[in-house]
């Protein structure tokens, strides 16, 4: 029996239709968020070629060198995409040691939110005066390393998740040594790197030759004023005004008497807290809710699109001794690192409390340190010097602290020079 074609679906009509619908979204998806795997490839090469660094690519997508023709004295390295197992790989920056003949490996880890090119002002310095290997990565799951899924389970307890969290990275970690064969390592970690680095050192300090952290995150315990504010996300009461019950000679007395006190810091900030307005206090319980739900920075970037450069221009822009050319470059490098596919940025809701406090701080896990410590802040930090002078005295191997001059949080980028010369010596000098 003979069947007429038109009653059968056009097969390759509703093909090409799906094909359309596909290219369309692609183009308004492109066009709202402006990123790709390629793009991104391009903002690391010139972020880096602005450190005076000539890449040779070892097994990635890209095969060329970077391209300075009124340059010689450009600093080799390669680039590759080391497995960690068959489906992911990290991002690793190889600069071998200039004499080829020393058995130390330097290993540095980024902060979050950043990725490896945020040493391209350290690299060539540090690859010309360190008598070391160097070795930069990317996180598993952030930079330009492979995005696996990073799924939290939201019925575990806070125990459960930080526990997947931290052996996320820490493992990964290890399963990078061992693809590369690295027996020891001098492993410098900065903020959340240095968090990951500390919890590392402590599981495997067979494996650590010294232990470098940079401004690391998650040291001090939240303190008693703060806690139901980061805990729960609750502002403390104001205090009910009570009438003067003491005469005036009295306290004028009290006053003379008190003048040079130092006021307590946790009652100061119970009085800061006291006293916000309640249109921040609307705001900030959106933002501990929107924190406790895993909601990462990158997610509010990719949320806004092609306007998320907005932010990360913003950022960049506190770098105010870098050059124009040098600030776009990074705000661009940071803007296609952060838009890319959402994977274990997620994590930081896990293992940090909203202000950036840990759910289990490192003061009461790393007393038992086997490796020597080093710990360095930069002279105008956010982090709490105090609290990590505080572990480095504890520690019972040897550990000292540094404090890198005309330098805050970001102290590679604001003051390279110091703090090249300070990792020199920590790297140099053999125990």
């Amino acid at each position: 029996m003979q069947v007429q074609a038109s009653n059968f679906p056009d097969s390759a009509s509703k093909n090409n239709y799906s094909k359309f619908n596909f290219n369309i979204f692609q183009s308004l998806h492109s066009w709202y968020l402006p990123t790709s795997r390629s793009l991104a490839e391009a903002s690391e090469k010139n972020i880096l070629s602005m450190g005076d660094v000539d890449l040779c690519y070892v097994d990635c997508e890209t095969v060329e060198h970077n391209e300075h023709p009124s340059k010689n004295d450009l600093l080799t390295a390669k680039m590759m995409n080391v497995p960690v197992d068959n489906e992911n790989f990290i991002r690793t920056l190889f600069i071998e040691n200039k004499n080829g003949s020393t058995n130390k490996n330097l290993v540095i880890t980024h902060g979050f939110g950043n990725g490896l090119g945020f040493y391209f002002k350290n690299y060539k310095e540090l690859g010309n005066s360190l008598d070391s290997n160097i070795y930069s990565i990317d996180w598993l799951g952030m930079g330009l390393s492979s995005r696996p899924d990073f799924k939290i389970n939201k019925k575990h307890s806070h125990e459960e998740k930080v526990a997947f969290a931290e052996e996320f990275f820490v493992e990964s970690l290890e399963k990078w040594r061992e693809g590369l064969k690295i027996e020891k390592m001098i492993l410098l970690g900065h903020s959340f790197g240095g968090y990951m680095s500390s919890l590392y050192a402590l599981k495997y300090p067979e494996r650590i030759e010294k232990l470098v952290l940079e401004s690391p995150v998650g040291v001090p315990e939240t303190p008693e004023s703060m806690r139901d504010l980061v805990d729960l996300g609750k502002f403390p009461e104001k205090r009910p005004k009570e009438k003067d019950s003491l005469p005036k000679s009295s306290q004028a007395s009290s006053v003379d008497e008190n003048i040079d006190r130092v006021i307590d810091r946790d009652e100061e900030t119970l009085e800061r807290l006291r006293n916000v307005p309640l249109q921040y206090r609307l705001l900030a319980k959106i933002v501990y809710k929107l924190w406790e739900s895993h909601l990462s920075p990158q997610s509010v970037l990719r949320f806004f699109g092609r306007f998320g450069s907005k932010f990360t221009n913003r950022y960049v822009s506190k770098f105010t001794s870098f050059s124009e050319e040098e600030r776009n470059a990074l705000s661009e490098y940071m803007f296609h690192v952060a838009a890319q596919k959402g994977s274990s940025e997620y994590a930081i809701g896990v293992i940090l409390k909203p202000l950036a406090f840990a759910r289990f701080p490192l003061k009461n896990r790393i007393s038992n340190l086997a490796v020597p410590t080093t710990f360095l802040y930069g002279e105008t930090d956010w982090m709490d010097y105090d609290a990590g002078k505080e572990l480095s005295d504890s520690l019972k191997v040897p550990s000292e602290c540094h404090i890198i001059p005309n330098a805050g949080h970001n102290m590679h980028l604001d003051n390279p020079e110091g703090f090249n010369n300070v990792l020199a010596k920590i790297v140099n000098i053999d125990l």
